[in-house]
């Protein structure tokens, strides 16, 4: 009953947002918009946003964009349904998309994934911590406690399919949703027990001398491998309405994720001031890798569909979103 109330909630909150938009918001008799709003959550994932800004990448093409800083996966894709925003940078939660496309199909597509993947070297990007001092060994010694995730159904769906698998129930474990800047401090002062959480929060708190791994890779093992939990969303009404200036907006993100994919060493500055790195800190994330709609793979579907079947599986949503469906094919 709960799993279904949750999915009655996100489907509830998507539908409202939807019902803000309306065809009016874009004249058809105007010319193409030039000012864009992209949307991103101040993560590694969103590394090829930051890096075109900063290099000019976007105004070359006469663009001018507008970045929306958001602290919850959730309100990005609200944004994007309902219209306030053109696009999400590759921090956007590929789940949520699923569940959005799957509450008002029509909406979005996906135009690139950003993900982990326990075959490439240095490319793990999610964790299971705990303080460094406690005393919580496995994932069964969760019980009763407190795990702190990032606020959305997307991270919320992830943690009960994992504890799901090792013996514990969402009745078992208190999952307290906290935005990307208190997960550290929360696990620092025993809010609490645990942190499911992505970077860079994981290097944060690990070179802060806060943390510990439970578990290596825990998303790669229990869901998907690799594992694209962030990925760059179009909205298609924007599209249909500004095809010549989408094609700019997208041939700059391809431009800037081939960029970030050949030397992340030399793309990693460009996280200063878009996330909580310091300059040492910066030089520690481990990278995450892109993938431009036309480069995946047919493997890279399989696991993007794995990934969203457990939206299905945990009753977020009643049905099943087809991955090679949600892909952008311009």
């Amino acid at each position: 009953m709960k799993h279904t109330c949750i999915a009655i909630i996100i489907t509830a909150m998507l539908l409202t947002a939807c019902g803000s938009y309306t065809a009016t918001s874009y004249n058809e008799k105007s010319p193409e918009r030039q000012h864009v709003k992209i949307a991103y959550l101040p993560v590694t994932w969103a590394l090829p946003f930051y890096l075109a800004i900063e290099k000019g990448y976007f105004v070359a093409e006469g663009i001018e964009v507008e970045p929306i800083k958001f602290d919850s996966p959730n309100l990005i894709l609200n944004a994007i349904v309902s219209g306030q925003v053109d696009f999400g940078a590759t921090s956007t939660a590929t789940g949520i998309a699923a569940i959005a496309d799957h509450a008002n199909p029509g909406k979005l597509k996906i135009f690139a994934v950003g993900g982990s993947s326990t075959a490439v070297s240095d490319a793990i990007n999610e964790g299971l911590i705990v303080a460094k001092d406690s005393t919580i060994v496995s994932i069964s010694d969760l019980r009763g406690k407190k795990v702190g995730i990032l606020p959305s159904i997307q991270w919320r769906t992830i943690a009960r399919h994992i504890f799901a698998q090792n013996g514990l129930s969402e009745k078992d474990v208190t999952l307290v949703e906290l935005a990307p800047g208190l997960h550290v401090q929360a696990l620092q002062v025993g809010q609490v027990d645990a942190l499911l959480t992505i970077e860079p929060m994981l290097t944060v708190a690990e070179k802060s001398g806060i943390s510990r791994n439970l578990v290596d890779a825990p998303v790669e093992t229990f869901v998907a491998d690799p594992m694209f939990a962030g990925a760059g969303v179009v909205s298609l009404a924007f599209a249909d309405k500004n095809p010549a200036t989408t094609r700019k907006v997208l041939l700059v993100m391809n431009k800037a994720i081939a960029e970030v994919n050949a030397d992340w060493d030399a793309a990693r500055p460009y996280l200063r001031g878009y996330t909580p790195l310091n300059d040492d800190l910066i030089n520690d994330v481990p990278r995450v890798f892109f993938k431009t709609a036309s480069e995946m793979t047919a493997e890279d579907i399989e696991a993007l569909q794995k990934f969203f079947d457990i939206f299905t599986q945990q009753k977020v949503i009643d049905g099943r979103v087809n991955a090679s469906e949600l892909i952008y094919k311009p």
